[in-house]
């Protein structure tokens, strides 16, 4: 008979429940990664902008926390999947791990609300701001260079 279903007395026939766990855990994991990539091209948009946006400090803060956090719950997954919840001594220990991984995934969730409610920088702030660094460097080093061909003369 296979593992992944229980036989009743009348025959009836049940998926196991381990299986069942197993697949739910498998695709928070995903979900979990999905949202981990998305949180890195955010810090990666936020450190492009630098100190030019106003929130870079609070987005930088809140991007950072929610990708400490995603880590651990990825981690609080792998440890749940070791369980076998048909094994009577795992069903408590893996219930456990599982209420912290939910409320891990609640924190996440809100956490990224406030990163999107403080606003990502606009791709074209980031390229404008680039731009003008780039402008007033070459304009610094100009006037350097005249100042020190005008002591010279």
């Amino acid at each position: 008979m296979p593992e992944d279903v229980i036989t009743l007395e009348n025959e009836n026939k049940l998926p196991d429940i381990n299986v069942y766990q197993q697949k739910k855990t498998l695709a928070q994991g995903m979900l979990d990664l999905a949202l981990l990539t998305a949180n890195a091209n955010q810090l990666r948009y936020v450190i492009d902008a630098g100190y030019m946006h106003e929130y870079y400090y609070t987005n930088l803060t809140l991007i950072a926390a929610s990708v400490i956090l995603q880590i651990s719950v990825g981690m609080l997954l792998l440890w749940n999947s070791t369980f076998n919840i048909n094994k009577q001594h795992h069903i408590v220990p893996a219930n456990t791990i599982n209420n912290f991984t939910t409320s891990g995934i609640f924190l996440i969730t809100v956490i990224n609300v406030f990163i999107s409610a403080f606003g990502l920088p606009d791709r074209s702030m980031v390229l404008s701001s680039q731009i003008v660094t780039k402008g007033m460097l070459q304009t610094i080093c100009k006037d350097n260079f005249e100042l020190q061909t005008n002591a010279t003369n």
